[in-house]
């Protein structure tokens, strides 16, 4: 198991420049390990508990910090790994894409001026974080169903709160074969979305769909007002198949 985890992080890692990518396999791996658990999240001490030398953990933190990489062409890098293997199945439904989309937080209370905030359901009201946007798909492995992570986009600069967090991440799962799953407000669906589906907890709201729009609900609770949505109901023919 443990020789099958780092040849996916090679895979993930090999097309970054040299030096960056052997460092970064170390980092993740530290990261996956759980190393960064005992030493209270500290990087240094938690490459050198993994069995790196001195130098190879300085290198490693320099790639993190300064290295030629991205988030997003690790996320890449990976989803191609795993859409090659024979277990995986994407699911489709109607000739739909699944893309789920919703933004988490690092809770950040303490953080003085911290620039942006996150609704905390414990706290029952926003706290001090830092919004991070997350992009998948759905697909199955091994009889398990899962959201294969995309992209990870953050807030960046002084666009941090989550309206404009959404304005980017709605807009680059654009397809007219993709029915997006998003956890945004009706406002953000309405402004933000591309042609398709956007789902909010089980609502479907109106998205531009060519000249028409849809809105389908199904209530969970009486307390929730689906009053926005309640005249919006369609059934729409594309070609073979009636929405």
């Amino acid at each position: 198991m443990l020789n099958h985890t780092i040849a996916i992080l090679g895979t993930i890692c090999q097309n970054l420049p040299i030096g960056t990518n052997l460092a970064m396999v170390y980092f993740l791996w530290m990261m996956i390990s759980g190393a960064l658990l005992p030493n209270r999240g500290a990087i240094m001490p938690a490459l050198k508990s993994i069995g790196l030398s001195d130098v190879e953990t300085r290198r490693s933190w320099a790639a993190f910090g300064s290295g030629v990489w991205s988030i997003c062409e690790l996320c890449s890098a990976f989803g191609n790994y795993v859409r090659k293997q024979p277990e995986w199945k994407e699911r489709r439904y109607e000739g739909y894409l699944p893309i789920p989309v919703d933004i988490t937080a690092y809770y950040r209370p303490t953080l003085q001026d911290c620039p942006g905030v996150h609704f905390h359901p414990a706290a029952q009201r926003a706290l001090p974080a830092i919004n991070i946007g997350l992009i998948g798909e759905v697909g199955e492995l091994n009889g398990q169903r899962l959201a294969l992570l995309r992209r990870i986009e953050r807030a960046h600069g002084t666009e941090v709160s989550e309206p404009l967090l959404w304005k980017t991440l709605l807009p680059r799962v654009a397809h007219p074969r993709h029915g997006i799953v998003a956890g945004c407000s009706w406002g953000d669906a309405t402004l933000h979305a591309p042609r398709g589906f956007v789902v909010e907890y089980g609502r479907v709201h109106p998205a531009h769909f060519g000249a028409q729009s849809l809105s389908r609900t199904k209530p969970r609770d009486a307390r929730t007002d689906y009053s926005l949505v309640r005249n919006g109901c369609a059934c729409l023919e594309f070609g073979p198949n009636t929405v």
